[in-house]
């Protein structure tokens, strides 16, 4: 009992010795050159009065060369508290290119050992040399593409920048648009023209970032970004070096669901904006979003999946990040989707799956389906209708009093009217015999004038029309050009009511077939299924409403005339 209370002890006095030492390492550099020296630094924290008792072990340091080292001790008092900071500088040059490794440093402190995290880097070809472009004495500029990563695998996005070196720091503010020759087996994405501030480099030579773009090559092997071009300081132009590109082939038998995408951290989410009951033959607006880091822009998109439903062709929206260095962002379908059933409506995707650059392996995406429930619309029959109509004869029935019999009474009444009716009919007829030999003689005369009233009455109506229609129209317009949607489709409801209105008919179909023909009914057809699709389209296309608004135009111009 006594030894496990003392190693208990133990414990927890250990955790809370390691609570007050760390050990952590610093990289002077985001960008590693072949050759070109950086710091490497190792800070060793100790509050409280704990001893060393040994020096810093450094990692494996083959892969460098030590150009020099140098070491820092001081003490810190905040309060009550009293910190002790341990600082060991080494200046290396890399030896090799590509992915490197730095390995774990170590200290003893007070018999226990505190060690650093193992921290990976990326080395870089040559960097230009600032002697290089002061020996070219006729070309006071110097253009040079630099990438963040020399070798990647296929469809891997590559973050590159361009700098301009030269002696006169005013010439650098002369520099004009850069152009990007186009390649076939490596697609430039994403050109921003951000300036970063003017730097010196050894006291005589002034660089400036001017350009920053991704590339994303399109198969493996030896690639080459070619020289880009432009033109500064007095009509000077300036054309870079090519730069090479190491890309790596993905590897052999991707799993189902591969669709090209290559980078980090993708996820799937399946929504709907749907509130309430959803019915048979209702419209529902759906998005299936794509997120991750990496080839966004090229990636293809895995298909949806829903029975029992209509789907119309999606609308992509992409999302990506401003900075081509940060390339996350995301990829939204946005569908319109008619269920034909009710009940249960499943929707999902394929498979989907992309290549983790940083593990190295492909990586199946897990997709949740989303499950909407569908219910039938609500019809009234016939026998609904007069379910609420009970005949009043059954409530008669139960209180059993005597029905005075009246069949002879009925049949005697039926007689007579029978017989009045008749004579009734008979004098009608004689009547308008009559009247009909009087005024035969004035029908030719009447005749005339009665066709004349009638056409210069439809001519009326066709006027107040075309002047009607044209306000209509120009309100339609404006509707359009203001991108009030909701507005425009309401206003092309209400457009064809009036038209029903003023040619007094019921049916605007039947009448554009019997006084324009069957194709301008065709193209009425098209005109109100695209007028639907776009108005429960959850992104409106302004090239389709224009296209919308000008076959308006044109038919009730042709109904008019």
């Amino acid at each position: 009992m006594r030894s496990s209370l003392l190693y208990f002890l133990f414990i927890i006095f250990s955790l809370f010795l390691k609570g007050q030492v760390s050990v952590f390492p610093v990289v002077s550099k985001e960008r590693l050159y072949l050759n070109k020296p950086f710091h490497l630094t190792f800070v060793v924290k100790i509050k409280g009065q704990l001893d060393t008792e040994s020096p810093l072990y450094l990692p494996d340091l083959s892969k460098f060369q030590v150009v020099g080292s140098a070491s820092n001790y001081q003490t810190v008092v905040k309060g009550n508290e009293v910190e002790h900071q341990k600082v060991y500088q080494w200046v290396l040059k890399p030896l090799k290119k590509g992915k490197l490794k730095i390995g774990v440093a170590k200290i003893k402190v007070n018999g226990q050992f505190y060690s650093t995290e193992p921290i990976d880097i990326f080395v870089n070809d040559v960097s230009p040399s600032t002697n290089s472009y002061l020996k070219q004495k006729d070309s006071p500029m110097t253009m040079d593409v630099l990438l963040d990563n020399s070798e990647v695998y296929e469809n891997q996005p590559v973050y590159g920048s361009v700098k301009i070196y030269a002696t006169n720091p005013n010439e650098l503010r002369q520099i004009k648009k850069i152009s990007f020759p186009p390649q076939e087996n490596i697609a430039i994405q994403q050109v921003t023209y951000r300036k970063s501030n003017v730097q010196m480099m050894d006291n005589r030579l002034f660089v400036q970032e001017v350009a920053q773009f991704v590339s994303i090559p399109t198969q493996s092997g030896e690639l080459e970004i070619p020289s880009i071009a432009t033109k500064a300081f007095k009509g000077q132009k300036l054309v870079s070096k090519p730069v090479k590109l190491k890309v790596k082939p993905l590897p052999k038998n991707p799993p189902k669901g591969f669709l090209d995408a290559v980078g980090e951290d993708f996820t799937i989410n399946i929504s709907s904006d749907v509130r309430g009951k959803m019915l048979v033959s209702k419209p529902i607006n759906l998005k299936i979003k794509i997120k991750g880091k990496g080839n966004l822009t090229k990636m293809k998109l895995p298909k949806i999946k829903v029975a029992n439903a209509e789907v119309f062709p999606p609308k992509i929206q992409r999302n990506i990040s401003e900075n081509p260095k940060n390339r996350r962002g995301e990829v939204i379908a946005q569908y319109v989707i008619v269920p034909k059933k009710s009940g249960n409506l499943k929707i999902s995707t394929e498979d989907f799956a992309y290549f983790n650059t940083h593990h190295e392996r492909y990586m199946k995406v897990p997709i949740s389906p989303l499950v909407l429930s569908v219910e039938a619309k609500k019809e009234k029959t016939i026998f609904h209708d007069t379910s609420d109509y009970s005949p009043p004869t059954f409530r008669y029935q139960d209180q059993q009093k005597p029905v005075k019999n009246t069949e002879k009474i009925f049949d005697g009444k039926l007689i007579l009217l029978n017989i009045l009716a008749l004579i009734i009919l008979l004098i009608a007829f004689f009547g308008f015999r009559k009247w009909q030999k009087n005024n035969i003689k004035n029908k030719n005369n009447s005749l005339g004038n009665t066709l004349g009233s009638v056409e210069e009455s439809e001519e009326e109506i066709k006027e107040n029309f075309e002047n009607n229609i044209q306000d209509d129209l120009f309100f339609l317009k404006k509707m359009k050009d203001e991108k009030k949607y909701e507005a425009f489709f309401k206003e092309i409801n209400e457009l064809e009511d009036k038209c029903k209105n003023k040619l007094q008919i019921s049916d605007l179909q039947q009448f554009i077939n019997e006084s324009l023909g069957a194709e301008q009914v065709e193209k009425y057809q098209k005109l109100q299924e695209k007028i639907q699709w776009e108005k429960y389209a959850p992104l409106k296309n302004a090239k389709q409403i224009d296209e919308i608004y000008h076959a308006i135009v044109k038919l009730y111009l042709e109904i008019s005339k």
